[in-house]
């Protein structure tokens, strides 16, 4: 069987669908956890990706994108209970950075909590800049949206899908507002 690729949303893209979609409906679509990688910061390197079985979609990368939300699913096919984030493609959140180990950490949701554990990596996991345990050694680590989870040196942004939907209307109201700026100006924003 063939893994495909997940979609990466850009943070812009989804905030179409913050305005115009129930949460429910939201999460449904497009998930109900996501790391948020800042493409500023990840210049020169590949997009991380989630694989799971299904449709790809291809996801649009402009100059101005920042942001980009990878949704934590697990793969179709997968037996874990668990999801995997990693550097391979047979990963469910496949991490493509050099630092980032093969299989580098799991993340465990139960019920509407989110929880992390080091898989036993060699650059080790980190939230908000204290280490996650590895297997075998501690207690998964619980997620809260908004705090900074770092895989090696792979920095990204633990959010819910109910932090991803407001985060995404707050950059729809400044895009409007911005619009309107420019409307007032005379000119088109830039895109």
């Amino acid at each position: 069987m063939a893994i495909r690729k997940h979609t990466v949303h850009p943070l812009q893209a989804l905030a179409r669908f913050a305005t115009d979609l129930d949460p429910k409906t939201f999460e449904d679509r497009f998930g109900r956890a996501f790391f948020i990688v800042d493409e500023a910061v990840r210049r020169g390197r590949s997009l991380p990706s989630a694989t799971a079985s299904g449709p790809a979609s291809p996801s649009p990368v402009t100059e101005d994108l920042r942001l980009v939300a990878v949704p934590i699913v697990r793969r179709a096919d997968s037996l874990n209970e668990f999801i995997t984030v990693g550097r391979l493609d047979g990963n469910d959140i496949c991490m493509n950075d050099s630092s980032v180990s093969k299989y580098h950490a799991m993340i465990f949701l139960r019920d509407d909590e989110v929880f992390i554990l080091d898989s036993g990596s060699h650059n080790g996991t980190f939230v908000n800049g204290e280490e996650v345990p590895r297997r075998g050694m501690g207690a998964p680590v619980k997620l809260c949206s908004g705090q900074v989870v770092t895989f090696a040196s792979l920095v990204t942004s633990f959010m819910t899908g109910a932090g991803v939907i407001q985060f995404a209307r707050k950059i729809a109201e400044r895009r409007a507002g911005l619009a309107a700026d420019a409307a007032v100006r005379g000119r088109a924003p830039k895109r």
